[in-house]
């Protein structure tokens, strides 16, 4: 598959182009952000402990590891729109399963296995979209509108929470009702062309060559993934209403709203790797003060919007710099391993997590946290030098 980088588009074509494409990614991450925290708490509601709570986010990771080495063959098959298409009926799908089986919790790993594999989707075709389109004198600035589109889906699906509760058919019809708004704007624009790719089809290889880059969306996958699942849970285990356990979850959104942009900006400004190496270092130090802040609601709001924005910023300048390195065919093998290392940190981190919980308690989310930043931190330091960090 290529993205065909060489293809000719319109001044119109490219910005309308851009927008379906970012709302695509912005209803995908708003799947996200809206089923973690809902299922987890209704989960924990139901009697589950919190090893079961993991692993049943983590079942979502699983499909997307499972799934994403076959999306490229598929987007080649049915063409970009036709493949978001079927991404977002996936999620309608698996949400109305998910509302009806609700006595039947062993059922919730299946639809939630479907409802993931059809954000991934969204996921696999906006980015590669989104690389096509993008020029490269303006590659760091579409990435940083694109990280603030993601974060504002993120942000979206816990303020639904708010207004809806959990505990009703609400927050299911509000989450398929966002979902099908991808619909309109994908339906009005012209995709790109797909083109066959000569030899096979592997970004194995690339990750090897670049794996901090990669490392950077498997730890923003397992960070964000712990942090959804759990703090809304922890919240609530320290007293607070159910409306608090959903702010907590937008406070840390809104950071990253406010400052992708910014982050992708500078990082083009000061280099890849310095920047990443800044947002570790500042991920690191919100993990650790979220041990000492307790029920301090206003300072834990504010650290969470710094913890938010750093955390996305992981994501934000990784694939900026996948632009960096790779082009054509290579930048589309690597957007799909992009997403794949995605899927394998959000499987490990809030497996890690719930396990560690059952037999340490509520420290066990900025414990294992601060483990795996640090061990990033160590990897940036030892790639600042190579030509492909």
């Amino acid at each position: 598959m290529t993205a065909g980088q060489s293809q000719e588009f319109t001044d119109r074509e490219r910005r309308t182009g851009l927008i379906a494409a970012i709302v695509t990614i912005s209803v995908a991450a708003a799947g996200f952000g809206h089923s973690i925290p809902l299922l987890a708490v209704l989960l924990e509601q139901a009697g589950a402990s919190s090893t079961f709570i993991g692993f049943n986010s983590a079942i979502g990771a699983i499909s997307i590891i499972l799934g994403t080495p076959f999306m490229p063959a598929l987007i080649k098959r049915m063409g970009i729109k036709r493949f978001i298409f079927a991404g977002l009926f996936l999620m309608v799908s698996a949400y109305a399963g998910l509302y009806l089986t609700k006595d039947a919790l062993w059922l919730w790993f299946p639809l939630r296995f479907i409802f993931s594999f059809g954000a991934a989707c969204l996921f696999a075709a906006s980015e590669f979209w989104i690389s096509t389109l993008a020029r490269d004198d303006k590659r760091g600035a579409v990435i940083g509108v694109y990280g603030t589109c993601l974060a504002l889906g993120f942000a979206l699906g816990p303020f639904l929470i708010q207004l809806t509760g959990y505990y009703s058919v609400l927050p299911f019809l509000a989450g398929i009702a966002v979902f099908s708004l991808a619909f309109i704007p994908v339906s009005l624009v012209k995709g790109p062309v797909i083109e066959a790719q000569t030899g096979k089809f592997s970004f194995f290889p690339q990750i090897r060559q670049a794996p901090a880059t990669f490392l950077a969306s498997a730890f923003f996958g397992g960070t964000e993934a712990s942090i959804f699942a759990f703090l809304p849970i922890i919240i609530l285990d320290w007293g607070f209403a159910d409306q608090i356990s959903a702010q907590v979850v937008t406070a840390y959104a809104l950071g990253a709203i406010g400052l992708q942009f910014l982050i992708g900006k500078y990082s083009d400004r000061f280099g890849r790797v310095r920047l990443l190496l800044t947002c570790t270092s500042i991920a690191l130090l919100c993990t650790v003060l979220f041990t000492f802040l307790g029920q301090n609601l206003m300072l834990l709001y504010g650290m969470l919007f710094v913890w938010g924005a750093s955390v996305v910023g992981l994501s934000t300048i990784g694939l900026a710099t996948l632009g960096d390195i790779y082009k054509d065919a290579d930048l589309a093998s690597a957007n799909t391993g992009y997403v794949f290392m995605y899927g394998l940190g959000a499987l490990t981190g809030p497996a890690i997590v719930g396990v560690a919980r059952d037999l340490i308690g509520n420290m066990a989310l900025p414990g294992v946290l601060a483990v795996i930043l640090f061990g990033y931190f160590l990897l940036l330091l030892a790639r600042a030098g190579h030509e492909t960090p």
